[in-house]
C-alpha cells in the first residue's frame, strides 16, 4: 500500500521488530477504510482468524469477567467493529449480547471464553 501511492515511508529496526514509519493523513484514511472494508468481509474469514480476532478485541477493548457467570466483555464506540464483533460469535457458536447506548456498544461473550484465551 505504501508503494502503491508512493507515500514517503522510514523503515527501522526496534527490539525485534522492523518498523515503518509514515506522516501521512491520505495514508492513515485509505488504512481506515481498508479495515472497514474488511470488517464487513467477516463472514468469509476462517475460524482461526475469528478467534485471534476476538481476542484482540478483548486484549484491547475488552475484559474478562468472573463471577457466577465466567463471561467477557468488549466495550467500542464503533459499531461496525461491534456489529463485526456479533457475526464473529455467530460463526463461531458463541452465546452473547449486544447492550446499545448514546456513546458506545457494549458486547458480552459468555460461553467458549477458555476458547479465546
Amino acid at each position: 500500500m505504501i508503494h502503491q501511492y508512493e507515500l514517503k515511508s522510514n523503515v527501522f529496526k526496534q527490539c525485534n521488530y522492523s518498523v515503518i514509519s509514515v506522516r501521512s493523513k491520505c495514508f492513515l484514511h485509505r488504512l481506515v477504510s481498508n479495515a472497514e472494508e474488511a470488517l464487513c468481509e467477516v463472514d468469509n474469514f476462517n475460524e482461526k482468524f475469528l478467534l485471534g480476532f476476538l481476542a484482540g478485541l478483548i486484549d484491547t477493548d475488552g475484559k474478562i469477567e468472573k463471577g457466577k457467570i465466567f463471561s467477557c466483555s468488549i466495550t467500542n464506540k464503533n459499531k461496525l467493529i461491534i456489529d463485526a464483533t456479533r457475526r464473529a460469535c455467530l460463526i463461531l457458536g458463541f452465546k452473547h449480547s449486544v447492550y446499545n447506548s448514546r456513546s458506545k456498544c457494549r458486547l458480552f461473550i459468555f460461553n467458549k471464553v477458555h476458547a479465546l484465551s
